[in-house]
C-alpha cells in the first residue's frame, strides 16, 4: 500500500485563523471594558456626560421656557404701564380735587366778604302773617329773600335802640329783608317769626350792635342775633354745635364768617378754624 504525505486542510486552518481573531476580539473587548471601566476614565466620562447633559437640559428648557419668560415679561410690563396709569389718573384726579376745593374756599370767602356787614336776626316779631307772606318763597322751600318794609325797619330799630342801646338810624341800614321760610305746603310759616337780614352802610355800626347781641339773653329772650352766614357755613356750623352737644368739643362759635372750634376748655389751646365737616374729626383726633 503506498503510502500517502499528510498535508493541513485549508478548512482547519480557516477555523484556527477565525478563533485567533474571536480571541483577539474579546481580548480587545475585555481591555476596552477594563479601560472604560478604570475610575480615572469613568471619572472623566461622567463629568464630561454630565456637562453634555447639564447643557442639552438647559438648551431644551430654555428653548421651551423662553416665550413663556417673553410672555410673562410682556405681562409685567403691561402690568407696569397700568399701574403708572393708575397713578397717573389718581393724581390727576387728585390735583382736580384739590383745585376744586380750592375754588370752592376761595368762592365762600368771596361770600363771606360780601356779608361782613350783614346781621342775622331770629325770634324777632316783625309782622303780621299776611305781610309775611307777600315775601315771596321758592317751591323747593329754599330761603328766598323779601322786599324791606316799614314794620320791619320799626321792629330792627326799636331792638338796636332801646333794647340794645345803640344808636342807630335809618341811614345806617343799607337793606333789611325778611327771610321766607316755606312749610310743606309751600306757604310761608305762620308759626314762627321769620329770620330778618340786616345790611349795614357801615362795618362799624353793625359791629356795636354785634358786640350787645348778649344782653339780648335777658333784655329779649328768644331773640337772636348772629352772623350771616354763607348756606355751607351754616351747615358746617351747626354740625359743628352737634359735636359739642355730644361733648366731643368744648366751643363752637363764628368769627367774620368762618367757624371755630376748641376740644378742649385749656386756655392755651387756640381756637381753630375749620372749612369742611372733615376738619373737626382731624382736629378732635390731633387734640
Amino acid at each position: 500500500m503506498t503510502s500517502q504525505s499528510s498535508k493541513p486542510k485549508r478548512g482547519s486552518a480557516s477555523v484556527a485563523s477565525s478563533v485567533d481573531d474571536t480571541a483577539e476580539t474579546s481580548a480587545s473587548v475585555n481591555d476596552l471594558i477594563a479601560a472604560l471601566t478604570h475610575p480615572r476614565v469613568t471619572a472623566v466620562l461622567e463629568q464630561h456626560f454630565s456637562t453634555f447633559l447639564e447643557k442639552t437640559v438647559n438648551k431644551v428648557v430654555d428653548e421651551k421656557l423662553l416665550p413663556i419668560q417673553e410672555s410673562i415679561n410682556q405681562l409685567s410690563a403691561d402690568v407696569a404701564a397700568i399701574k403708572q396709569s393708575a397713578s397717573t389718573s389718581t393724581s390727576e384726579s387728585l390735583s382736580i380735587k384739590k383745585e376744586i376745593k380750592l375754588s370752592q374756599n376761595s368762592n365762600e370767602e368771596i361770600n363771606s366778604y360780601l356779608r361782613r356787614n350783614n346781621i342775622l336776626i331770629q325770634g324777632l316779631a316783625v309782622t303780621s302773617y299776611a305781610d309775611v307772606s307777600s315775601a315771596t318763597s321758592s317751591n323747593d322751600g329754599a330761603l328766598s329773600m323779601a322786599s324791606s318794609n316799614s314794620r320791619v325797619m320799626e321792629s330792627i330799630m326799636n331792638l338796636f335802640n332801646d333794647t340794645l342801646g345803640v344808636n342807630v338810624s335809618a341811614a345806617d341800614i343799607s337793606t333789611a329783608h325778611i327771610i321766607a321760610r316755606a312749610n310743606t305746603a309751600g306757604l310761608p310759616s305762620k308759626n314762627q317769626s321769620p329770620p330778618i337780614v340786616v345790611s349795614f352802610v357801615r362795618r362799624s355800626i353793625r359791629d356795636q350792635v354785634f358786640e350787645r347781641r348778649k344782653m339780648l339773653k335777658s333784655r329779649l329772650p328768644g331773640v337772636y342775633i348772629n352772623e350771616h352766614l354763607t348756606q355751607s357755613a351754616s351747615l358746617l356750623f351747626a354740625k359743628a354745635r352737634r359735636r359739642m352737644k355730644d361733648r366731643d368739643l368744648s366751643s363752637v362759635f363764628t368769627r367774620n364768617g368762618s367757624v371755630f372750634i376748641k376740644v378742649t376748655t385749656e386756655q392755651s389751646e387756640r381756637p381753630r378754624r375749620i372749612l369742611h365737616a372733615d376738619d373737626i374729626q382731624s382736629i378732635i383726633n390731633s387734640g
